[in-house]
């Protein structure tokens, strides 16, 4: 499998959007439940108001403890799947949580370690095709402190990104590899004409609006595995002198529907939905 997130959540537009702003109150004031191993693990330490149901045409499974499960599309071979195991948070003897990326005859498991907090701080990933095994790496994953990613590791192209913040969002990504030039991009939360928008869902989309590619594991963020939000959503990036423009669409609650992302040196533009 290849990026199924970002490859499945992306879909062409002609046209465009608006966006909308919201002064509603956020009622969840739900205090985080406290995680002793894998099987505690639960979204709403991330997302207070609970994950959405389909992000574009990607449905996503919840177990009866309201853990994600699964993450795949209806009527494809393509899914993201998760098992949580009975071992205490920050062990590094076994994994908490394993998480099987299908797309056949590829899959990608990643055997996922997580910390105290319930973050993922390394994983090992063995790559299969026609269950053989193609290729191994491992990542690793660290936290600002107020449990933010900023820092990402992969063993293959020895792949560094690092993350800056300031005032609690992403403003900076840059990433390095031994096969490609040092990318550098900036990310802007205001402009002119729209203030910052409250990030109030924790929605993060790393790869489309903010250049951090971290490849199939993206989607551990929606399983609460990878860190806090960002304060607000990001409007604007730049990188290279090529401008990339994010406009949310908001429900009356303050509450994204639809990203519409378009690029200064490209008539191309993609839009993400959300149901909650």
């Amino acid at each position: 499998m290849r990026k199924l997130f970002q490859l499945a959540l992306m879909v062409t537009l002609t046209v465009g959007t608006t966006m909308m702003a919201s002064c509603s109150k956020d009622n969840s004031d739900e205090p985080e439940q406290k995680m002793v191993n894998g099987t505690d693990v639960n979204p709403r330490n991330v997302f207070p108001l609970g994950l959405p149901k389909k992000i574009s045409e990607i449905v996503l499974t919840l177990n009866e403890k309201g853990q994600l499960v699964q993450f795949s599309e209806p009527n494809s071979n393509d899914r993201a799947t998760f098992e949580y195991k009975d071992v205490a948070l920050g062990s590094t003897q076994a994994p908490q949580v394993i998480l099987t990326e299908t797309d056949e005859p590829d899959k990608h498991v990643y055997e996922l370690y997580l910390n105290q907090d319930g973050f993922v701080t390394h994983a090992k990933e063995t790559h299969y095709s026609n269950d053989h095994i193609a290729g191994k790496a491992t990542w690793d994953f660290a936290y600002n402190a107020d449990n933010q990613l900023k820092d990402v590791k992969c063993s293959a192209d020895k792949k560094h990104i690092v993350l800056e913040y300031q005032n609690g969002n992403v403003v900076k990504t840059t990433t390095t590899t031994v096969v490609k030039p040092t990318e550098v991009t900036t990310i802007t939360y205001a402009t002119a004409s729209i203030r910052p928008i409250e990030n109030k869902t924790g929605v993060m989309l790393f790869a489309t609006t903010l250049d951090a590619d971290f490849d199939n594991l993206e989607v551990a963020y929606y399983a609460g595995l990878l860190g806090k939000p960002s304060k607000n959503l990001p409007l604007q990036s730049e990188k290279s002198g090529n401008k990339a423009t994010s406009k949310w669409t908001l429900d009356s609650n303050g509450n994204p529907t639809a990203l519409d992302h378009s690029f200064s040196n490209s008539s191309e533009r993609f839009r993400t939905s959300f149901t909650w």
